[in-house]
């Protein structure tokens, strides 16, 4: 791949990440300036999606410059690193649990130089549209879109120079549409009208907001276990109990500290929270063994993938299936619920004996990542599969799957 391709490929995986499951509760809550744009300016409008757009591309360059410095320092990643760290996942959770509340009006109060919180993501700040296409990025990491894989692995195996082309290219694609929808006159007609059931448009956006920060809760769950899980909802329930005590107080200077034990906290909680790195469960299966069928065919009897399980695998001369899938992929787990469990994939995998390994990657592991820049890739998910006699030259499946699509390629 050369550097024109890997930008176009970055530029169109940018747009289609719009379509993304990661990217929607976003979307919700930019839903409402689109629909508002109606009664502002032409200037107003460039100015909003400008800063939304700048927000993108920021972000994209402070994940990009950031991960070049992780590397650097001997670190294993891959796109979506982030979210293999608790803390992280702690500060996305409550980020989504205010921004619901603040949705249903529940939670309002001043910072006092910035007014209230809610205008951070109103039309009329600058910098709510700027953060608003920050958070974007920080929730579609863990999706890569089509085109994506293969420029993002480009990208990092590059120079910083090219590599800094194809990020900005990707955060191009992914602000346009937004863009061309509020902008052009052609697509902006199709909005509704501003009005009051504008009101419960908004309180009904709170519900894609608490939907994910309870999907990123139980992310949390599998990377933490369950008694770290408790300690977060607790201090959760402390933290708001915070936020009733602000409201509650009438003199600016306790309000203030309140506000400013409120964000110590919220960082020192992240901050604290370590990760246990789950043990590695593998399942080595003798050469010897294979005769006994320990090792069966079919998707429902997965091995958990190690360098000796794939090596022993490739040599028994059977199909081998590999997928590499992260709780925090919503991709990954979308395609494991309604293609590779479907009656005709499964059918298909163990009557051809084809035998499956699976690569979780969703606490930083090191092998995984080497493995996963062998395959050209950066992120998840990633569906490899040898066929019988074609061992050398193994076929990767698309990351947008359905059965058809899958056993279509798997049968070429």
């Amino acid at each position: 791949m050369g550097i024109l391709e890997a930008t176009v490929f970055a530029f169109l995986g940018g747009m289609i990440l719009n379509l993304m499951p990661c990217v929607f509760p976003v979307l919700a809550m930019k839903a409402l300036t689109v629909v508002n744009s109606k009664n502002l300016s032409s200037t107003e409008r460039w100015k909003d999606t400008g800063f939304y757009s700048l927000g993108i591309l920021f972000f994209f360059w402070i994940l990009y410059f950031l991960f070049l410095i992780l590397k650097s320092g001997g670190s294993s990643l891959g796109w979506g690193f982030q979210l293999q760290n608790p803390g992280f996942i702690f500060l996305l959770v409550f980020f989504f649990i205010f921004m619901a509340f603040q949705m249903l009006g529940w939670i309002e109060f001043s910072l006092g130089v910035s007014g209230k919180l809610a205008q951070l993501t109103s039309h009329k700040s600058g910098l709510g549209s700027f953060l608003s296409g920050g958070v974007a990025v920080l929730v579609a990491t863990p999706c890569t879109a089509p085109f994506m894989g293969s420029a993002l692995a480009f990208a990092f195996s590059s120079s910083p120079l090219i590599g800094f082309i194809v990020f900005t290219s990707l955060g191009l694609g992914m602000a346009l549409p937004l863009v061309l929808v509020q902008n052009v006159p052609f697509l902006s007609k199709f909005l509704p009208r501003p009005g009051a059931w504008m009101i419960t448009f908004k309180e009904i956006l709170a519900f894609p907001l608490l939907l994910t920060a309870a999907w990123l809760f139980w992310v949390f769950m599998g990377i933490s276990g369950k008694d770290e899980s408790f300690y977060i909802l607790a201090c959760l329930v402390f933290l708001f109990f915070l936020i009733w005590l602000s409201k509650k107080l009438n003199q600016q200077a306790l309000r203030m500290t309140v506000y400013s034990f409120l964000i110590l906290s919220i960082f020192g909680i992240a901050y604290s929270t370590e990760r246990q790195t789950k043990e590695a469960n593998t399942f080595l299966v003798p050469q010897s063994l294979f005769q006994k069928n320990v090792w069966k065919a079919g998707y429902e009897s997965s091995a958990t993938y190690s360098k000796d399980n794939l090596q022993l695998a490739l040599e028994s001369g059977q199909p081998v299936f590999l997928y590499f899938t992260a709780d925090w992929c919503v991709t990954c787990k979308y395609n494991e619920k309604t293609v590779f469990r479907t009656d005709s994939v499964l059918s298909f995998l163990k009557d051809n004996k084809v035998l499956v390994l699976k690569a979780d990657w969703t606490n930083e592991d090191p092998e995984i990542s080497k493995v996963l820049e062998s395959y050209g890739r950066n992120g998840v998910p990633l569906y490899v599969y040898y066929k019988r006699g074609k061992l050398s030259k193994p076929v990767f499946l698309s990351q947008i799957l359905t059965p058809d699509i899958a056993l279509q390629e798997m049968k070429l």
